[in-house]
């Protein structure tokens, strides 16, 4: 018996819908298993980073909640030397460890709280700014104030600004290395907030005018006057001798001479002797002629 011959089945013909279909499966397939690899990589990368700014941390006993180490850009004086003493940065330095514990690594609690607790302490003009940096660090960075003067009551002298705003920071009497104001009408401010009275303010701007003509050199303090003599400047030199200046450059008071005239006595004064005091005990620059006081 003859067998049947075999018949060749025909090559089914590619659905051009069926196989675009299938390529946007597997594309979509791919897409996705990307994105997931993405983000768990995203996530680890983001935990890896937060460890590290947990891991860069100020010494402390093992189980402590320890503070970031935090960078702050401390104030300087014309030669970029840092002014402010040690022993001030230090308990500045404490604020800022006890503020930096609060809250989670690279969030933004303790920025904010690091920010508040300094502006809180009357350094800054205003609130000083903390940020986190690459390396898990926080950068702290503000307008500092800077002394002027310094308000002499009893054995010790307070620091204010040319704002007239206290500042944390006070010396014994003769140590404060700036130019002291004796009989403020007020009483103490809070740090922070400003020295009110009106001696103070004249005072504040009679160093000014000093500073820039090139008067300074000799001042070491200024008396604001007291009872019937309260506003009567009296500029105290280095040696110990009263120039009487009357009121503030801009409380001029009736009778005395303008400003200008002032300036030109004590210039001649200070060309002539070499000396703003004229080398005497008092010089009293109001009126229509110098009065000048030699010591007995």
């Amino acid at each position: 018996m003859a067998r049947r011959a075999k018949t060749k089945k025909k090559p089914r013909k590619a659905d051009p819908a069926r196989s675009e279909r299938n390529r946007r499966i597997a594309v979509g397939a791919a897409i996705c298993a990307a994105g997931i690899a993405t983000f768990v990589g995203s996530a680890i990368g983001l935990e890896a980073i937060n460890q590290r700014a947990v891991g860069v941390l100020a010494p402390g006993e093992p189980g402590d909640r320890a503070a970031p180490t935090v960078n702050v850009d401390w104030p300087t004086d014309a030669g970029g030397q840092i002014w402010m003493p040690l022993t001030e940065r230090e308990r500045l330095s404490t604020i800022i460890a006890n503020a930096a514990r609060g809250g989670r690594a690279l969030s933004p609690e303790p920025l904010a709280l690091i920010g508040q607790s300094m502006g809180d302490t009357g350094w800054f003009d205003g609130v000083p700014t903390a940020r986190w940096t690459h390396d898990g660090r926080i950068e702290l960075t503000g307008q500092w104030r800077a002394p002027a003067a310094a308000v002499r009551i009893g054995p010790r002298e307070h620091l204010i600004d040319f704002d007239a705003t206290l500042l944390p920071l006070d010396y014994p009497s003769g140590q404060s290395n700036q130019i002291f104001l004796l009989n403020p009408s007020r009483q103490r401010a809070v740090p922070g907030l400003v020295w009110e009275g009106e001696g103070i303010r004249a005072a504040l701007d009679l160093i000014l005018l000093f500073q820039r003509e090139s008067l300074l050199g000799q001042v070491a303090g200024i008396d604001l006057g007291e009872g019937p003599r309260a506003g009567v400047l009296a500029v105290i030199s280095d040696r110990g001798a009263r120039v009487v200046w009357g009121g503030g450059p801009d409380h001029l008071r009736p009778g005395e001479q303008p400003t200008s005239v002032k300036l030109n006595r004590l210039r001649t004064l200070l060309d002539r002797t070499g000396r703003i005091d004229g080398g005497v005990s008092k010089i009293d620059l109001r009126g229509q002629q110098i009065l000048l006081e030699r010591a007995p």
